[in-house]
């Protein structure tokens, strides 16, 4: 009875705590930081992490990637969410304010924004004392070719060519002109009369 007190008391005065932290306040163009946010919760409580995808005013997002949930005691469970997120343009960003909803047992739905503001810096890659714009990344370099891959067309125009020579003298074979038949068998016939006296 008395615990079943002490968690009504607790529910009515926040059910629900949510807190944001950074593992970096400061990084350089490119770099990942981590944004963390743990939610304090009645076990029985469902909890619903905000989708952050194109709401992080300029950073983007990496993955998301949750947590096993702790119970500190009977009444009370820890959620916790985790955010990769990362930046290519230098200067500084305020992260949009967390909303965490929930659905408590006896079905109240609402939802509780953290309780911190947090600020995150992306620095230049390298110092710039003049404070002059990023260059542009090169292009990679082109590899040059090697030598035996400059074989390959010459093999092959090789192989077209002994292809095309072999192909002209087969049709000049074929239409060579063929003595005729008859009139050799003929002559052979004649002969044969000649050669028997008739």
């Amino acid at each position: 009875m008395f615990l079943l007190l002490l968690y009504s008391t607790a529910a009515a005065a926040s059910p629900v705590v949510v807190e944001t932290t950074l593992t970096h306040n400061s990084i350089s163009v490119g770099d990942q930081v981590v944004l963390r946010i743990t939610v304090t919760h009645d076990p029985q409580a469902r909890i619903e992490f905000p989708d952050l995808y194109d709401k992080l005013n300029g950073l983007e997002l990496i993955r998301r990637h949750q947590l096993p949930s702790r119970r500190p005691s009977e009444v009370t469970q820890v959620s916790i969410t985790e955010y990769t997120i990362t930046g290519f343009v230098p200067g500084q960003y305020r992260l949009p304010p967390v909303l965490v909803q929930y659905t408590l047992p006896d079905g109240t739905r609402g939802s509780v924004p953290a309780d911190n503001d947090l600020r995150l810096e992306i620095g230049r890659i390298v110092s710039d004392p003049d404070h002059q714009a990023l260059l542009d990344i090169k292009p990679p370099g082109a590899l040059p070719r090697p030598a035996v891959a400059l074989l390959y067309p010459a093999a092959g125009g090789a192989l077209l060519l002994s292809m095309a020579i072999l192909l002209a003298l087969t049709t000049r074979r074929l239409m060579r002109p063929m003595a005729s038949v008859p009139a050799a068998l003929a002559d052979l016939a004649e002969q044969g009369c000649r050669d028997r006296g008739h």
